[in-house]
């Protein structure tokens, strides 16, 4: 068996697998009409997915989209992702520097944070440090983005690879794999990606049950739509309108919680589905 997940089609591998008796799959795809496969040129890009044994989509539009070309063998099972990310969230461990940085304070994190993101929101995080302790997670963790980060707060900030607890407001995780185990200490997270069409993963935070922020470039991501449908989830244009959805979303902190947790029950269970239906 072979399983390519989402958006993968690598054409030769496919023709390399078929050749050698392979059952082909695709787990967790997700198509847009945008898609080359859908274009009156897309004749040689459909012939990768015909060679495809079955399909499990993310979505019903993914799989019309399919039946729409001629490819039947689809069923929706969702997104495999929100399985894991409760698994992620049931190992989650207590981080001591994160847990002793934090105090008794509400949490806002940036996670994983482009250079755009920053730019934006550093008005709205000066003002907002009176309130709440600040975890920025950088994309880009070099020393030299690490020391333009800093000198935006006039460096009264902490670093986790060298805490000193010092009682300041600001924690910038200069290393990777911290994230993660921060979210369980949040209130609030903001996900890097939305102004520049990549966001990152919000179902990281979403499984933790917080609030989430995001630029506006997020039509290629389902669950973002998905999360703003349901009101647990903020598109942001600028500094102003983070504050103001920052206060919006403390006053639905509750509400939320709930929401993201019926969410996730609902949307949870694509994996066991794709594996009973192989078995």
């Amino acid at each position: 068996m072979v399983f390519f997940v989402k958006y993968e089609f690598w054409y030769n591998h496919l023709k390399c697998a078929r050749r050698n008796g392979a059952k082909i799959y695709g787990v967790s795809s997700l198509f847009r009409p945008s898609h080359r496969f859908f274009k009156w040129y897309g004749g040689f890009f459909r012939k990768a997915l015909r060679l495809f044994d079955h399909f499990y989509t993310q979505d019903q539009r993914s799989k019309e989209l399919l039946n729409s070309i001629g490819i039947d063998q689809v069923t929706v099972t969702g997104d495999t992702r929100y399985d894991r990310m409760l698994a992620v969230k049931a190992k989650s461990q207590e981080n001591e520097i994160i847990r002793n940085f934090v105090a008794e304070k509400p949490v806002l994190i940036l996670g994983s944070s482009w250079t755009m993101d920053e730019e934006i929101l550093v008005p709205a995080l000066s003002e907002l440090r009176e309130k709440f302790k600040i975890i920025i997670a950088p994309h880009d963790i070099s020393a030299k983005h690490i020391e333009q980060i800093s000198a935006e707060f006039d460096h009264e900030v902490e670093y986790y690879t060298a805490f000193e607890n010092l009682g300041r407001d600001i924690l910038i995780l200069d290393t990777i794999g911290q994230l993660t185990n921060a979210y369980q200490y949040a209130d609030l997270a903001y996900i890097g990606g939305g102004f520049t069409g990549k966001l990152h993963n919000i179902l990281e935070p979403g499984a933790f049950g917080i609030p989430i922020f995001f630029g506006p470039k997020h039509a290629r991501f389902p669950e973002a739509q998905l999360f703003l449908d349901h009101e647990v989830a903020f598109t942001i244009e600028d500094s102003f309108s983070f504050e103001k959805a920052v206060e919006e979303a403390l006053g639905k902190r509750a509400q939320i919680n709930e929401k993201l947790a019926e969410i996730f029950a609902k949307n949870q269970g694509a994996a066991k589905k794709i594996i009973s239906s192989l078995s």
